[in-house]
């Protein structure tokens, strides 16, 4: 199985390639390669469609299939309207949408030709919060799952009416202890009251090995109890947009 990272020189990202890599051939996409990489790297800018269009032609061509995409790449700020810039918006926008959309788009390209394949979106919770702080990044984050909601629709349609085998998840973390927080005094949450990159990690490990996989099947095998997995509001009717928190913060 080869697999595909966008976003996966750091975080959670990073996580779930090391962890993954045992199992399944890991290739990790992002603008800087990590000190002592031992995966097989790409330098890729989300934000630009030909960078995006180009890392995946590459790893097709050196390895032949790729069997899971994951989009880890994310940027965001917690500021309200009067504080947020336009460039802060637009490269937020550039990035969380438009990079999300771009990979999609390739990685379906791949996935037509091979008749298989499991996209994947590092979402946030912020997607179905109203804190005045994320009206950027809750705003987009909210436009990244409904996406995801759109694409699981045309999977389900291509596999009934094609015989295809195509998946799509959007994961949907609370916080997480990379540090995102720490600037950010109005919501300080503490490292104990966070999750891991690797707790999310080992979420979306499951949902690849069992891609028909929603919150129900994630949160009965869960055996950690401050892990709580669900629904997401406004999307709880959707299974595969799945909510990891904290259950300190749920």
């Amino acid at each position: 199985m080869n697999i595909l990272i966008f976003g996966g020189t750091k975080g959670i990202g990073l996580s779930l390639a090391n962890l993954c890599s045992s199992a399944a051939h890991v290739i990790i996409s992002g603008r800087s390669q990590p000190d002592n990489c031992e995966h097989d790297f790409f330098a890729c800018d989300v934000s630009s469609h030909d960078e995006v269009n180009n890392t995946i032609d590459y790893v097709v061509k050196k390895f032949g299939t790729i069997d899971v995409v994951i989009n880890s790449a994310g940027y965001g700020h917690c500021k309200s309207l009067d504080e947020i810039s336009i460039e802060e918006w637009e490269r937020m926008n550039r990035v969380t949408v438009d990079g999300n959309f771009y990979i999609a788009k390739y990685a379906y390209d791949i996935f037509k030709k091979q008749k298989h394949g499991h996209f994947i979106t590092i979402g946030s919770m912020a997607s179905g919060g109203s804190w005045g702080k994320e009206i950027g990044y809750g705003t987009l984050k909210g436009a990244q799952a409904k996406f995801g909601m759109h694409l699981m629709n045309q999977f389900e349609s291509d596999n009934q009416v094609h015989g295809t085998q195509f998946f799509c998840h959007v994961i949907c973390p609370g916080s997480v202890y990379t540090g995102f927080w720490d600037n950010i005094p109005e919501r300080s949450i503490t490292k104990e009251e966070s999750l891991s990159p690797k707790d999310i990690a080992s979420v979306i490990q499951s949902v690849i090995h069992s891609p028909s996989y929603g919150y129900s099947e994630l949160s009965s095998l869960n055996s950690k109890d401050y892990l709580d997995i669900g629904p997401l509001p406004p999307f709880d009717d959707t299974p595969n947009i799945i909510k990891v928190a904290h259950s300190a913060h749920p």
